[in-house]
């Protein structure tokens, strides 16, 4: 009897952890294939990390420092995968064709498949901003963070003494509220090296909405903000980037409907532009599924163009593909509001895929997927995380163990134990 084959794009974290649920349950009943371009896996939430990672002139010299960094938060799969029970392929996938059930790679080869799990994560979504995607630096990969970190190293070796540095970060979410506070303390150590005083450096957080942090409590966004502020971080809200020019130092156009000391005075202030100097300019204001969604003739899409997905993880209309993570507009019956793009969230889809395609494999019946509730540590700076576990809040030093311990427990998750307590070590490791 022939195998089945079961198709996994995409080795973040729903990617991985199905394809490693599979490879303990169905590895002797279908063929599995995981399927990622650049062949590693990696581990997002410490993204802010590498990009604020300071290091002594002598080792920003060598040529293997920026490796070693990378390879931090960056896993290659072959690690994770055991290639005797999953199939391996570090190609792109560039089309996608249900009717047929086949998918297609860069070099023109093709890929039949029984059932398809798109785990293809998420973009940046520039929202057709006016320059943004030309001036922006994002954080969606290593190597973008790694980016971060050389642009504003460069800022600070080549900015005169007394000249302001101004470094805007676009976007109030976790990943801009992460990344604010950890520069914060990153430039003051920057700016005693270079030397550059302290009270020219500006760290400015610009939200389109009207607070930051709208994923988590109210109780968690107060403290986070005041947190922020205490910093020395600069937040606007209800602040929307019309523009992004470059003309001599980086222009920011936003239209404001709170009083902001830098914008003019005019008889109609809410449509009245100011233009914010910045010297990086960093996009972490909202993100959008993977571009190859767009191409799979019938599918159905979110404005985000998230694959809109049945209560079982099917991408509707199919019957043998599914879609998790960010990639997967799921609705849960009970709020009707999309699942958030988290980690927490992918890796339960995947653990759900695994376990319906198993079932499916032995013709067993398979129940609807159920969310869980989800829960955020959110590291601000050096030693200090927020973490809400119902009526309790962990603040301070004993949010940041809690964020340690979640990243030791996913690492012993998809490694053995030696070489996940290795990496973990490595991972929180200061320069």
């Amino acid at each position: 009897m022939k195998k089945k084959r079961i198709v996994i794009i995409g080795g973040g974290f729903g990617g991985v952890r199905a394809a490693l649920d599979l490879s303990r349950h169905v590895c002797f009943d279908a063929d599995v294939f995981l399927i990622d371009k650049g062949g590693y896996h990696q581990y997002h939430p410490n993204f802010y990390r590498i990009a604020t990672t300071f290091l002594p002139e002598s080792r920003v010299a060598r040529p293997d420092t920026y490796r070693e960094l990378r390879d931090r938060i960056a896993i290659p799969l072959a690690e994770i995968i055991d290639i005797s029970k999953i199939h391996l392929i570090k190609k792109e996938v560039t089309e996608i064709d249900p009717k047929n059930q086949m998918i297609r790679f860069s070099d023109s080869e093709a890929l039949f498949y029984d059932w398809l799990v798109l785990a293809l994560g998420s973009v940046s979504n520039y929202f057709d901003i006016q320059g943004a995607e030309e001036h922006a630096l994002e954080l969606k990969s290593a190597e973008d963070a790694l980016q971060i970190r050389s642009a504003i190293d460069e800022v600070f070796a080549t900015t005169p003494k007394h000249k302001p540095i101004n470094i805007l970060i676009a976007g109030g979410g976790l990943s801009g509220c992460e990344l604010a506070a950890s520069l914060a303390s990153y430039v003051r150590r920057l700016a005693r090296v270079h030397p550059h005083p302290g009270d020219t450096v500006r760290i400015t957080l610009v939200e389109a909405s009207d607070t930051i942090l709208r994923q988590v409590s109210p109780r968690i966004r107060k403290k986070a903000e005041k947190r922020l502020r205490s910093l020395g971080v600069q937040i606007h809200v209800r602040s929307r980037i019309t523009k992004v020019t470059r003309t001599g130092i980086e222009g920011i156009e936003i239209v404001s409907h709170e009083e902001h000391p830098l914008r003019k005075k005019s008889s109609n202030e809410e449509t009245s532009p100011f233009t914010l100097p910045c010297s990086v300019f960093i996009w972490a204001a909202g993100v959008k599924a993977h571009p190859l969604t767009e191409h799979i003739i019938g599918a159905k899409r979110s404005p985000k163009s998230c694959l809109i997905v049945n209560d079982h993880l099917r991408v509707l209309p199919f019957e043998n593909i599914f879609a998790i993570g960010d990639v997967a507009a799921c609705s849960p019956v009970s709020t009707a509001v999309p699942l958030p793009m988290t980690a927490q969230v992918a890796i339960s889809g995947g653990q759900y895929v695994s376990f319906t395609l198993k079932r499916l494999i032995h013709k067993k019946m398979t129940f609807r997927y159920y969310e869980r509730t989800a829960r955020f540590v959110i590291p601000l700076g050096p030693h200090y995380a927020l973490a809400e576990f119902g009526p309790f809040i962990l603040s301070g030093r004993l949010g940041w163990w809690l964020k340690r311990l979640i990243t030791f427990d996913y690492l012993t998750g998809i490694l053995p134990f030696w070489q996940a307590l290795k990496r973990w070590r490595t991972s929180h490791k200061e320069g």
